[in-house]
């Protein structure tokens, strides 16, 4: 999650963490709440709001941006219902795809898998649970990717 300094407008984000201050990449705010404060302007972090992420939506496209195309899952359906998930995405230390998710037809959450720098982003997973179902791939600069697919 990324965090906003509503007076001065700086932004954490827990996947970077901050170097400076000595906090590692992957902290989350509300681990280090009372005592964090805005490097910027030294706020305390009650002065922090919680940014809500923007899903970009990638049905029905026709004209794909190339910083989309590097967030398309491409899926790969398996024998006994498994799906092979993949994203072609670049990684760096700083812009790297953090996750892949796995939505029923009614949004809710079924499997999530996390992702660090430089791990190949791939899952398997079995859907013969679910009719329709959607891929979400959350970017660590770029936020989250939205694909819905049915069988």
């Amino acid at each position: 999650m990324k965090h906003l300094c509503v007076n001065c407008w700086y932004i954490y984000d827990e996947v970077i963490g901050e170097v400076e201050d000595w906090i590692e990449q992957w902290t989350r705010l509300d681990d280090i709440r009372e005592n964090f404060v805005c490097p910027n302007c030294f706020e305390s972090s009650d002065n922090f709001q919680e940014i809500t992420p923007h899903i970009h939506n990638l049905d029905d496209k026709k004209n794909i941006l190339w910083i989309e195309a590097e967030h398309i899952p491409i899926i790969e359906f398996l024998e006994d219902w498994f799906i092979k998930i993949e994203v072609n995405h670049p990684d760096e230390e700083s812009h790297f795809l953090w996750n892949i998710a796995i939505y029923d037809e009614y949004s809710d959450l079924v499997y999530e898998e996390f992702f660090k720098p430089w791990e190949p982003a791939y899952l398997e997973y079995d859907i013969s649970d679910l009719d329709d179902f959607e891929i979400r791939t959350t970017c660590s600069l770029h936020w989250i990717f939205s694909k819905k697919f049915e069988r």
